[in-house]
Parts: structure tokens; sequence; C-alpha cells
């Protein structure tokens, strides 16, 4: 038996939340019948349309006590293996982990002291006795085995993919709620954490003053945050929905990601399937290797590097658009996770 850590259905759905919830329900229509089993602690806010797949919810907190106790000794005691999709694997167990990047050792000052000694240790003693460690790009496989010596054998790939979002509706008074009906915006989505960038936004609205930039993202305890500023042509919206998010990339006259450092980095990929023309992103390896055709790169380092004239003049064609909705596949990714741990 397969059990996979379902704490992340404890948590509010960002990034690596929304990736367990679409590769568990790929791996729910290949799996078969008391094959996988979602081990989760109390607390389940996020639920899942499962046909294959059991839920079960055992212990007292969802803590990290729970992750590194309370869940491996569970599993060890129904002799089974462990899948970690999100957050620490367990030390005693870690069995199949993803581990999505290692932005904690490039960049700590984007989270808390503690955060960054709490996964620089999990992530010392877990890997190594990993059977297979799954992450999201070949960027951050490179980078896993630079920064903790594992055998480039043990690596495998399986990034994420923007399709759940084509199953969504607008939300229809998004527009209304951040006064934006006929009003040319370019978004942004991201955290506040320092290696997301977020100043450069700023840097370009002071730049191209008549231009309206919004922000998507809210503020989570383990990032150390950038400086807030207050500027009349940037919005922040905080944390929003799945359809409001839906309703703004859809709406969107472009769409910028300033980010320093990615696993993947999913939001371009996002704002690219739901028909966002003008597209720009870092000039960073990661972002050279998953974005390789139709976006606009710039120097996050240098607002002087960002030509509004040149990136309006970009345009992602439908062509484009079907080139990397084959590319990245939850299906796909599923099914190499599948084969990789019931070959």
């Amino acid at each position: 038996m397969l059990y996979i850590n379902g704490r992340f259905l404890t948590q509010k759905v960002t990034g690596v939340q929304r990736y367990a919830i679409e590769m568990i329900k790929e791996l729910d229509k290949i799996t078969k019948k008391d094959e996988i089993e979602i081990i989760s602690p109390p607390g389940v806010i996020n639920t899942l349309n499962l046909n294959n797949i059991l839920v079960k919810v055992i212990g007292k907190k969802s803590n990290n006590f729970w992750v590194q106790w309370t869940l491996p000794m569970y599993v060890k005691r129904n002799k089974g293996l462990l899948l970690t999709i999100t957050g620490m694997a367990p030390i005693l167990k870690p069995d199949y982990f993803v581990a999505h990047d290692v932005t904690f050792c490039r960049f700590p000052e984007s989270f808390t002291f503690f955060f960054v000694w709490l996964y620089k240790i999990d992530f010392i003693f877990s890997l190594k006795r990993c059977k297979k460690i799954f992450t999201v790009s070949e960027f951050s496989k490179n980078e896993l085995i630079k920064e903790f010596s594992i055998e480039t054998e043990k690596c495998v790939c399986i990034s994420p993919s923007s399709q759940h979002l084509a199953y969504l509706g607008a939300n229809l008074d998004t527009l209304d709620k951040w006064n934006l009906k006929k009003q040319k915006y370019f978004l942004s989505v991201s955290s506040r954490a320092q290696h997301k960038n977020q100043q450069y936004i700023f840097k370009l609205a002071k730049k191209y003053t008549k231009d309206l930039f919004i922000i998507v993202g809210g503020k989570y305890k383990v990032f150390s945050e950038g400086k807030e500023n207050k500027l009349d042509n940037v919005l922040f919206t905080g944390y929003v929905s799945d359809s409001e998010l839906f309703s703004l990339y859809k709406n969107a006259y472009g769409f910028i990601f300033p980010s320093l450092y990615e696993g993947f980095g999913i939001p371009p990929l996002e704002a690219i399937s739901l028909g966002v023309k003008r597209v720009a992103v870092s000039d960073i390896p990661v972002f050279r290797e998953i974005y390789d055709k139709g976006v606009y790169f710039f120097d996050p380092l240098s607002v002087e590097s960002f030509i509004m004239e040149e990136f309006e003049e970009t345009s992602i064609s439908e062509s484009t658009v079907e080139y990397y909705r084959k590319k990245y596949s939850w299906e796909k990714s599923a099914k190499i996770a599948y084969n990789s741990i019931f070959e």
C-alpha cells in the first residue's frame, strides 16, 4: 500500500498544495482500489472527489510532530510506503519525496530562520534515504544534486501543469470588486517572499506611471517579506479565490513575473493557458528551460532592461498555447510518478 502525506489537505491552496491536489486527481484515475490511501491530520479544509483513493484522518494535531512521528509510525505499522508531495518528508520514512526546489538554500533571506534550519536538516537526513526523489524541472533536479550530493538516477522530473484552470469558471464580480472593468492592467501573481522580487513591479510602476499594475498574493508566516510600498498605480489584491484569479488572468493585458529564483514557476504557464497574449518573465535559467517559446525576457535586477514598447509588441499565438499544453500535463506527470513507484 502506498500512503500519501495528506497534511496539504489542511492548508490554504497555493502553488505546492495545488500541485499535490492535481497530481492526486490524476493518480486516482490510474490506480486500483486499495492501492493508495491519503493519511491526513485533523482539520481538513480541502476535500477531493476521488473514486479509488481513500482519505483517512489520524492523530490529534496538524504540526511537525505529526509529520515526523505520527504519520511515519502509522505507515510503518501498516508496512506501507510513503509519498510526500508537499512540505518536509518524515526523516523516519522518506520513501518517495517531491522536493520542489532549494529556494531556502539559495535565498534564505526569504524565510524565517527556523524554517530554513528545519528544512535543511530534513533534506540532509531524508534525501539520501529516499527510494526516489521527484522534482519539478531539470533545473531543480540539478540544484538538488549539487546542493545535497544525491545520486542522479534517484531524481525524476514530474513537472506541474496549468490544466486545472480550464475547469474553473469566472467570478463575474471580480472586476467590479477592484473597479477593473474596461481597465488595461498588468498582472503579477506571487507571495511577498523576497526572492519573488515584487519590488520590481513597484519600480516598473514608477517608470510607467500611466499603467496599472496588479499584484495577487497573500502573506505567509514562513516568509520573510520585502518592503511594501504605496503607489497609486499598484493594486494589492491579497489572496484570491481560484475563480477570482481566473477572471484576473482572463482580463489581463499582460502578465509579468519578476522572480529571482524558482523551481518551476507556474503562474506564467497559467497566464499563457488562459489566453494572456503578453507574458514577461525573468531571464533566469529555470525560465529559459520552461518558457522556451513566445515570452518576453528581462533582467530582474534592472528595471531599465524592461522596455514596455517591446513587451507590448509580443503576442503569444494559439499554436504556442497548444505547445505548452502538450509539454506540461498533469496526466503525463502522474503516470511518470506512478510508474516510478509501482514499477
